[in-house]
């Protein structure tokens, strides 16, 4: 809070000009926004932080009226620049990346004042209880308002459009390598990394805005943005300086998060772990079907890269919803068993380090390749993407970019499956291409089942509506001379559709996948 007061994004209502207190006063509308301390733990700048909540309602009075909040009547619009798995793809491909992190961003976006009546909250110095009871005034956009992060993209949507005309490589990266506050690309070139750096810092202070802090591939991070020289970027931690991420996969626990909190007595998995009976004394005798869906859902894998895993617990977790009916009722014996393994392989999952750039460093042009295999079985289906440029040696490059991991329909046949996963991976080669159109030069579509291909390429043979509209979608997405056969030796996409026979080697850097 003393940051918002020592910038000048918040004033007490007394230390305000006569006139702009009258202002505020005399409208007919005050509204007091409550707010309270939460905790996240994995910020470096900001541990502890107040969260104003413009979503709390007034009392209902008698009369009928109240029960509304601040948020029930802003227009909040649709941010559409957001998009994370754009700025991570476009982070991952080149061999330099560059991430920074925008100072107190939403704080940048200043209030006409005659709207500060609206933004108003109570504070006590230091938060004392005995210390006098202030209204204060935020004179910028705050977090925990609707309309903030709207409003926030559309300022930096203007501020792109005026920068295209002198310079449309900075203009992209304020719309397409930005996530909120985040801004993270990766170019061919060091020098064009540095470049745009400093783009980024002249033009923030034309505006009064800065970058906290800089990292670059190969560098050393600001301390302001890292810890223990990894930067946070798309949920994963990025190391600088030897250029490699890694998954935040969470400590093993069953308690409760309270404002971002754990309790300090609830216990963490800190066993042997390459023990099945440590990892089988410390999860719970009665494990809840809540339990094991909170642990599935906190893997935040957003390229896919343990889905040789992750597949198999998918599988699993739809195992246990079939037969247990209460979110809280116990699964059977034979299912907790899976999952004490499941918990055993993620805990070994952690510290896997995985290479961040598909650009080698013998790249000889930034021209690349783009593959997309999939392919189905009884219970799974899988989409794998991967890229390649040409080497100084003559030969390619492979390397993975992202893969998607689908739960077939309990009665499909494995053709249809195949089918389904085909459409899958059209969509899929379709939206990498717009993401990554710069880089994209040539690209196919490849799956080991000729019954699908079958229908897809069928020109004379009248199919089913079910198989038409299938194979529309598929040609739609990738002309025909981009879509092949692959034998299913070669075919990576294989791999996560029998997860029962996978062990960690199939997962981490190095191996096949």
């Amino acid at each position: 809070m003393n940051k918002l007061f020592d910038n000048g994004h918040v004033s007490l209502l007394k230390e305000l000009p006569q006139e702009q207190q009258k202002l505020i006063l005399e409208k007919p509308v005050n509204y007091f926004i409550p707010w309270r301390v939460v905790f996240k733990a994995s910020s470096i700048s900001t541990p502890a932080r107040p969260v104003f909540d413009c979503s709390a309602r007034t009392p209902l009075t008698a009369q009928g009226t109240g029960g509304r909040c601040l948020n029930d009547l802003m227009c909040k619009g649709k941010p559409m620049s957001l998009n994370l798995i754009k700025m991570l793809l476009k982070f991952t491909i080149g061999h330099t990346a560059i991430s920074g992190d925008i100072s107190q961003f939403y704080n940048v976006f200043k209030l006409e004042p005659d709207f500060w009546n609206l933004k108003l909250f109570l504070w006590q110095e230091a938060m004392d209880p005995e210390k006098p009871v202030n209204i204060a005034v935020i004179k910028t956009l705050i977090y925990g308002n609707s309309a903030s992060a709207p409003l926030t993209e559309e300022g930096m949507r203007q501020l792109a459009d005026i920068v295209r005309e002198f310079d449309p490589e900075l203009a992209d990266f304020f719309t397409d390598g930005r996530f909120v506050d985040d801004l993270n690309d990766s170019l061919a070139t060091l020098a064009a990394a540095l470049r745009l750096q400093e783009a980024v810092d002249e033009e923030f202070a034309k505006l009064g805005a800065k970058i906290k802090g800089w990292a670059i591939a190969g560098m050393k991070p600001a301390p302001e943005i890292s810890e223990n020289g990894y930067v946070g970027v798309a949920g994963m931690a990025w190391h600088p300086e030897g250029d490699f991420v890694e998954l935040k996969i969470q400590d093993l626990h069953f308690g409760k998060v309270l404002r971002g909190r754990l309790s300090p007595n609830t216990k963490i998995f800190t066993g042997d772990k390459s023990s099945f009976g440590d990892m089988d004394k410390f999860v719970p005798r009665k494990l809840t079907k809540r339990q094991v869906t909170s642990k599935f859902m906190g893997i935040f894998d957003l390229r896919g890269l343990l889905i040789p895993l992750t597949s198999r617990l998918k599988r699993d977790l739809r195992d246990i919803v079939a037969v247990t009916p209460e979110w809280d009722h116990g699964v059977v014996d034979g299912q907790r068993s899976k999952w004490v393994k499941n918990f055993l392989d993620l805990e070994n999952c952690k510290g896997l380090r995985f290479t961040r750039p598909r650009m080698p460093e013998d790249a000889i042009d930034t021209k690349m390749k783009l593959w997309v295999l999939v392919d189905a079985a009884k219970d799974l289906l899988c989409i794998w993407a991967g890229v390649g440029f040409k080497r100084k040696n003559g030969k390619w490059s492979v390397a993975f970019l992202v893969a998607r991991c689908l739960l077939v329909p309990i009665d499909m046949t494995i053709p249809r499956a195949e089918m389904e996963a085909l459409v899958a991976g059209s969509n899929m080669l379709w939206l990498l291409r717009q993401i990554l159109s710069k880089w994209v030069d040539s690209f196919i579509l490849a799956c080991d089942a000729q019954i699908a291909l079958f229908w897809v390429l069928s020109e004379k043979n009248r199919l089913g509506l079910w198989h038409r509209t299938r194979s529309v979608q598929i040609r739609r997405g990738t002309p025909l001379e981009n879509i092949y056969h692959v034998k299913t030796a070669a075919n990576i996409a294989d791999i996560p559709t029998r997860p029962d026979l996978l062990t960690l080697k199939d997962v981490g850097p190095g191996s096949e996948w």
